[in-house]
């Protein structure tokens, strides 16, 4: 059986037909679907470029197509184009494949509106909370608040409906969009460790160059980078640091030219994107401290990633960066004070920032693909057999 797989990822298609992406998803990525179906059909935006993205990786394979869905960017182009959205929809359901939809977004919505006409089973993997990403502040955009409602009320019936849901969080999010009484429910992380993510050992005596790290994209603000930098410049007071802030988007000039009015500019460095991997792992390796301050986040990958390489790290209160965090280690959402507190605190206590290497190194070996991986496949099996069921109760009503 094959399985349509739908999600906000957006991708680039070189003239040779090689399909292309920026950040961690790439080829490697399918092989969790690989393991259970015949074949993926990505039901994403792709656009054509003339050459690849810069720091781009593969995202085509064997066993994997990328379906025609048309590229759209905000919600006014998604209006504009619901009418051929909704048929690429209509028609990817129609093909009798296993359903995915990777939620909550714009293009899982459209899946899950076809799979309800056609009383299709689905699965959903819910990767973030839309109510605390769309919370004020985190999106700059007048249609925030009614979005926030909308993208929150789908979820949670998404989830009631669906014949099996997995979340990225243990509880948190599972408490807001809980699955329906027939689902099959199980919780993993969308990540993927192996063993070369992980370093030997916990780090010994902390620098004194107090490097702070950020990762993440600057297209929006729910990760907070604006938050980050203000506390930064708080922190320079009295403490010598350098950021560094490794992503990029459409909110990176805009972060620039506040670093120089707070002036700091020359202790921050806008990295750009840098590709998953080695590269990644290098610049968690090269930082002292790294902060992911969001408004909203599922279970941050990004966080995982940074607590295999033994990093201390700072986040904030909100329920997926505390089951990965202590909660003195986290600070309100939004509390750029707070925030410089915390990082003046941390480096300045190296007792605590080698505990705290040593305690995120052991709590990282719970997201080992080997432990992930047996979830994932019961999850994939239990769609199988749900979309099998299905298909049998059309062919007795025929």
């Amino acid at each position: 059986m094959d399985v349509v797989v739908a999600l906000e990822k957006r991708f680039s298609v070189t003239p040779d037909g090689t399909v292309w992406s920026q950040g961690w998803l790439a080829a490697d990525f399918w092989e969790r679907y690989l393991d259970v179906f015949d074949n993926v059909k990505v039901f994403a935006r792709k656009v054509n470029v003339d050459r690849p993205p810069d720091r781009g990786r593969i995202a085509s394979r064997d066993r994997v197509s990328f379906l025609d869905v048309p590229f759209y960017l905000g919600p006014w182009q998604y209006a504009r184009k619901i009418h051929q959205l909704r048929a690429a929809a209509t028609a990817a359901v129609e093909s009798g494949d296993a359903i995915m939809l990777r939620a909550p977004g714009g293009v899982s919505s459209l899946l899950f509106a076809a799979a309800r006409r056609h009383k299709h089973p689905y699965g959903v993997e819910v990767v973030g909370d839309p109510y605390d990403v769309y919370d004020k502040g985190s999106i700059k955009s007048l249609l925030r608040p009614g979005l926030r409602v909308w993208v929150t009320r789908e979820l949670k019936e998404m989830c009631r409906q669906a014949a099996t849901a997995s979340y990225v969080t243990a509880r948190g999010i599972q408490q807001r969009y809980p699955p329906g009484p027939g689902t099959y429910a199980t919780a993993y992380s969308s990540i993927d460790l192996g063993d070369e993510a992980f370093v030997d050992q916990a780090r010994g005596e902390p620098t004194d160059r107090n490097r702070i790290l950020f990762v993440g994209t600057l297209a929006q603000m729910y990760k907070a980078p604006d938050i980050l930098l203000k506390a930064f410049a708080m922190l320079r007071r009295d403490v010598d640091a350098t950021l560094t802030y490794v992503g990029d988007g459409r909110f990176r000039s805009m972060l620039e030219q506040m670093a120089r009015e707070l002036g700091v500019a020359e202790y921050v460095t806008f990295a750009g994107v840098l590709p998953a991997g080695d590269a990644v792992r290098a610049a968690f390796d090269d930082c002292d401290l790294f902060v992911l301050p969001s408004h909203g986040e599922g279970l941050p990958r990004v966080m995982i990633e940074a607590m295999a390489r033994a990093v201390p790290c700072i986040g904030t209160t909100i329920s997926g960066i505390l089951e990965l965090l202590p909660e003195d280690v986290c600070v309100p959402p939004g509390d750029a004070e707070a925030l410089a507190g915390k990082m003046r605190s941390l480096l300045a206590d190296k007792n605590l920032m080698r505990r705290l290497s040593a305690r995120n190194l052991e709590e990282a070996g719970k997201y080992h693909l080997q432990s992930l991986r047996p979830r994932r496949q019961a999850m994939y099996r239990a769609l199988v057999d749900a979309t099998n069921q299905a298909g049998t109760r059309s062919q007795v009503e025929i």
